[in-house]
């Protein structure tokens, strides 16, 4: 017979540095209604130039005139709720601890749960999560004032190598942004962009040598406009302002004994989390290769003379 010992191994687990969340400001909420979606002040400024004519050497008839260089939006954001749920028989399988293992869960695995929907919108139930990464179009709440997904600026043709496409990225970055956004790539791209040194570390976050962040997600699937499925040997990445964000504090939604199943004799433990993310200027993409020849390469190898 087999007699096996109870221990407790040590904890190894290690969250990822260069994630969604090394990137997002957390906002303190001042009320517990932001987790029930929230409205704000876009305010993404543009300006304009002009000059005297006794400067510019206009004629004497020419005059000032100055134009609107942008307008005053209001932009929301709906929240989701990420939940673990913990399984286990009542008779020595975890009813005194089954709250703390639902929450270990829930801290461990939230993070990568986040950047998926942040990327897809998907909330599980069919109704999107908005602003996300990947929707097209302009899409406003029910009153048509608030604008919960931006538009975006989608870099066309054939996929680009890695270092044309995040310059490409940075530009459209900088035609709508003028300060420092984030760079949302799939951890599928992680070593080009390592390999072709086009970003560094500081400080335990990484950056390209613009100043822009680069977020590396585990949860990010690459997947291109609407959910679209890129062609083999290519993903998406996107670029945005920066990120703030909401959240509440992680909690079991019942106690041990009100989580008892005596039909089954087994607790279920749910914990869970309620996010809501935004931004406020910018969405652009591109296409990239991962690997082999991409745009600006030559297609074979010179042959030798």
């Amino acid at each position: 017979m087999e007699v096996y010992k109870e221990v407790s191994p040590p904890d190894n687990f290690d969250v990822s540095p260069y994630g969604l969340f090394s990137a997002i400001n957390w906002a303190t909420p001042d009320t517990p209604h932001v987790f029930g979606g929230i409205s704000y002040d876009a305010d993404c400024t543009e300006v304009g130039v002009t000059s005297s004519p006794c400067v510019s050497g206009a004629p004497e008839s020419a005059t000032l005139t100055k134009a609107a260089t942008w307008s005053h939006t209001v932009r929301g954001a709906r929240p989701f709720t990420v939940y673990d749920e913990i399984d286990c028989s009542a008779p020595g399988g975890g009813y005194e601890n089954a709250s703390e293992r639902a929450l270990m869960g829930l801290t461990r695995s939230a993070p990568t749960q986040v950047e998926a929907t942040f990327w897809t919108g998907s909330s599980g139930l069919g109704t999107p999560v908005f602003p996300n990464l990947t929707v097209t179009g302009v899409i406003r709440d029910s009153t048509n004032r608030i604008i919960l997904q931006p538009a975006s600026t989608l870099i066309s043709g054939v996929p680009l190598d890695i270092v044309e496409g995040l310059g490409a990225l940075e530009t459209a970055l900088a035609s709508c942004y003028d300060g420092l956004g984030v760079i949302h790539a799939p951890i599928r791209v992680a070593e080009e962009l390592v390999a072709n040194r086009l970003c560094y570390e500081r400080n335990g976050k990484l950056y390209t040598y613009v100043g822009n962040q680069v977020v590396i997600g585990k949860g990010y699937p690459g997947t291109g406009p609407n959910g679209s499925t890129p062609a083999a040997g290519s993903m998406w990445m996107f670029a945005t302002s920066p990120i703030f964000g909401y959240r509440n504090t992680a909690r079991t939604i019942a106690t041990p004994v009100e989580s008892l199943n005596p039909t089954v004799n087994t607790i279920k433990m749910i914990a869970e989390q309620t996010f809501v993310l935004g931004w406020r200027c910018c969405l652009a993409g591109v296409l990239v290769t991962t690997g082999g020849e991409g745009a600006g390469e030559p297609l074979t190898p010179l042959a030798d003379s």
